[in-house]
Order: structure tokens, then C-alpha cells, then sequence
């Protein structure tokens, strides 16, 4: 039970990260300033700043955010007027709103693929090799069928003709 809590937090955890990660990585491509990107909530652990942009791993390492100016009116970041959110033209503000659904689905493509390249590789079925005749693949052969010889068994038409309906006899 608790490997599977923990297994649960794990995934959930990782698609918040790639769904967040597509925010980040669109608002930067779009020149909007990202403050922080962190993983997890609570006080932080371990952070370093790389650019105009603080990355962050907190003390309960569940979820994930990405702090973009001009996102929200709670916080105001202090940056220039044209490198926030909503300074930016609607199709850029729509791009940084759609990368973070989409980066679930890229997830998602790359799990499955993984699991279908990786699990479920068949394996040698049998160790030993089979009998020369097995009880299944025994030949059977009939001399007569409804009282007529194999060769005109091959046109059954011949056979319902010729023959009224009775018991079906094998000989």
C-alpha cells in the first residue's frame, strides 16, 4: 500500500513537471520573464539562479510551478512592462496557456512508447523441441465418405446429388 502511494505521488509529481516545464519553456521562448521554476512546495531545499530565472527543489517534493510575471495579480514581479504576460500578443499568451497540456500528451506518447518497445518482448515459447508426432497431429485418413471414395469428396455438389439426405457415415 505505501509503495503504491508512493508510486502515485511519483507519477503525479513527474506529469506536473512536464506540464509545467511546457508553460516554462514557452513563456522564455516568448521573451516573458519566469521568476522561478520550482519543484515541490514548502521551504527550499537547494536553489541556484541561472540567468533571470531561479530554479528551485523544495521540502516536500510533490507537484511543481512556474512563476511567470504578469500571470496573476497576487504577486507582482519586478521586471519591465513588455516582458510580461500580458503585455505579450494573444497568440503568445495562447501558446504558453496550450504547452502545458500539450507537454501531457508528448508525456503520455513517450511513457506508452516506452512501454511498448520495452514490456511484453516475447520470449522463446519452448525450451525443448516438440515431438515429431504429437497426439494433435496425428494423419487421418478415411477410405470413404457417405459411401463415395476421396475423389469426389472435392465437389460436395456431387455428393448432395447423388446422394439423399441420411447419416453422415465416415468409413
Amino acid at each position: 500500500m505505501f509503495l503504491s502511494i508512493i508510486s502515485f505521488i511519483f507519477a503525479f509529481t513527474l506529469v506536473a513537471i512536464s506540464h509545467e516545464f511546457g508553460h516554462f519553456y514557452a513563456a522564455k521562448k516568448s521573451g516573458i520573464f519566469v521568476d522561478e521554476f520550482g519543484i515541490g512546495f514548502g521551504p527550499t531545499l537547494f536553489s541556484f539562479k541561472k540567468g533571470e530565472t531561479k530554479y528551485s527543489l523544495n521540502l516536500i517534493p510533490i507537484l511543481a510551478y512556474v512563476k511567470i510575471a504578469g500571470e496573476s495579480n497576487e504577486e507582482e514581479i519586478d521586471c519591465p512592462e513588455e516582458k510580461k504576460f500580458y503585455s505579450k500578443p494573444l497568440l503568445n499568451r495562447f501558446l504558453v496557456a496550450f504547452t502545458g497540456p500539450f507537454m501531457n500528451i508528448v508525456l503520455a506518447f513517450l511513457i506508452l512508447t516506452a512501454i511498448f518497445l520495452f514490456v511484453g518482448v516475447p520470449k522463446e515459447a519452448f525450451q525443448t523441441p516438440l515431438p515429431r508426432k504429437s497426439a494433435f497431429c496425428q494423419e487421418i485418413k478415411y477410405s470413404q465418405l457417405m459411401g463415395f471414395p476421396p475423389q469426389i469428396w472435392t465437389n460436395p455438389l456431387n455428393i448432395s446429388i447423388k446422394t439423399p439426405i441420411s447419416r453422415l457415415s465416415l468409413k
